[in-house]
């Protein structure tokens, strides 16, 4: 399979798990490594939006060791590209009741 092709599916992957589970929230790690960067992260968000407008939309991103994304991250909240953002330094036990509440 050609590599375009497999990297569409990738980025799509996302959207379709949204869509064929009826997601309430979507959950995405953002990172310096495609197709984990904020700027694909906020493509995918913009999709689901349009696709799935209750959907909420929460972002992930380690604020020690990239805290410069971490600040993108929070301008998009500000922004409203997104509903919400965690550091990954929050325990599993917070980041699942935050979703639970969203």
């Amino acid at each position: 399979m050609p590599e375009q092709i497999t990297d569409l599916k990738k980025e799509d992957e996302p959207l379709s798990s949204c869509k064929a589970l009826c997601a309430s929230v979507l959950l995405m790690e953002v990172s310096r490594i495609s197709p984990y960067t904020l700027d694909k992260r906020l493509q995918t968000a913009h999709q689901v939006r349009v696709e799935m407008p209750d959907c909420k939309i929460a972002l992930l991103c380690d604020d020690n060791a990239d805290p410069d994304t971490a600040e993108r991250v929070k301008n998009a909240k500000k922004m409203g590209l997104i509903d919400t953002f965690f550091y990954s330094s929050v325990s599993g036990e917070y980041l699942a009741s935050a979703l639970d509440a969203l």
